[in-house]
Protein backbone atom coordinates (compact mmCIF):
# COMPACT_ATOMS: atom_id res chain seq x y z
CA UNK A 1 0.00 0.00 0.00
CA UNK A 2 1.64 3.39 -0.95
CA UNK A 3 2.65 5.97 1.91
CA UNK A 4 1.20 8.60 0.30
CA UNK A 5 -1.32 11.50 1.40
CA UNK A 6 -4.68 11.41 0.34
CA UNK A 7 -5.06 15.48 -1.44
CA UNK A 8 -8.18 16.83 -1.22
CA UNK A 9 -8.82 20.27 -3.00
CA UNK A 10 -11.36 23.47 -0.85
CA UNK A 11 -14.06 24.15 -3.11
CA UNK A 12 -17.53 25.85 -2.94
CA UNK A 13 -20.18 22.82 -4.02
CA UNK A 14 -23.50 23.51 -4.75
CA UNK A 15 -26.44 21.43 -6.51
CA UNK A 16 -27.90 22.76 -10.10
CA UNK A 17 -30.21 24.80 -8.45
CA UNK A 18 -27.60 27.11 -6.77
CA UNK A 19 -29.19 26.95 -3.35
CA UNK A 20 -27.25 25.66 0.03
CA UNK A 21 -23.47 26.77 -0.84
CA UNK A 22 -21.01 24.74 0.85
CA UNK A 23 -17.05 25.07 1.13
CA UNK A 24 -16.40 21.27 1.15
CA UNK A 25 -12.79 19.60 1.14
CA UNK A 26 -13.40 17.17 -2.15
CA UNK A 27 -11.45 14.11 -2.31
CA UNK A 28 -11.38 12.18 -5.79
CA UNK A 29 -9.66 8.49 -5.27
CA UNK A 30 -9.16 6.75 -8.52
CA UNK A 31 -8.59 3.25 -7.10
CA UNK A 32 -10.25 0.92 -3.96
CA UNK A 33 -6.59 1.35 -2.39
CA UNK A 34 -6.87 5.04 -2.76
CA UNK A 35 -10.32 4.98 -0.98
CA UNK A 36 -9.42 3.00 1.40
CA UNK A 37 -6.42 5.57 2.31
CA UNK A 38 -9.11 8.37 2.12
CA UNK A 39 -11.66 7.38 4.65
CA UNK A 40 -8.20 6.88 6.83
CA UNK A 41 -7.67 10.52 6.81
CA UNK A 42 -9.17 12.02 9.85
CA UNK A 43 -11.75 14.80 9.00
CA UNK A 44 -13.39 16.37 11.90
CA UNK A 45 -16.69 16.36 10.09
CA UNK A 46 -16.59 12.96 8.61
CA UNK A 47 -16.85 11.90 4.73
CA UNK A 48 -20.15 11.80 2.55
CA UNK A 49 -20.61 10.44 -0.91
CA UNK A 50 -20.98 13.01 -4.01
CA UNK A 51 -22.49 11.53 -7.04
CA UNK A 52 -22.63 14.34 -10.16
CA UNK A 53 -24.32 16.80 -8.20
CA UNK A 54 -27.33 17.15 -10.38
CA UNK A 55 -29.37 17.51 -8.02
CA UNK A 56 -31.97 20.81 -7.24
CA UNK A 57 -31.37 21.31 -3.38
CA UNK A 58 -30.56 17.97 -2.01
CA UNK A 59 -27.02 17.24 -3.48
CA UNK A 60 -24.54 16.25 -1.20
CA UNK A 61 -23.07 18.71 1.10
CA UNK A 62 -20.78 18.66 3.90
CA UNK A 63 -19.99 22.61 5.27
CA UNK A 64 -16.52 22.98 6.29
CA UNK A 65 -16.41 18.80 5.86
CA UNK A 66 -15.04 16.09 3.22
CA UNK A 67 -16.88 15.25 0.16
CA UNK A 68 -16.01 12.04 -1.51
CA UNK A 69 -16.35 12.49 -5.41
CA UNK A 70 -17.59 8.97 -6.62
Amino acid sequence: MSCLTPRYVGVRLSGWGRYSRAFCHLYRPERVKELIQTLRVEEPRGFLPRGLGRAYGDAALNSDGALVLM
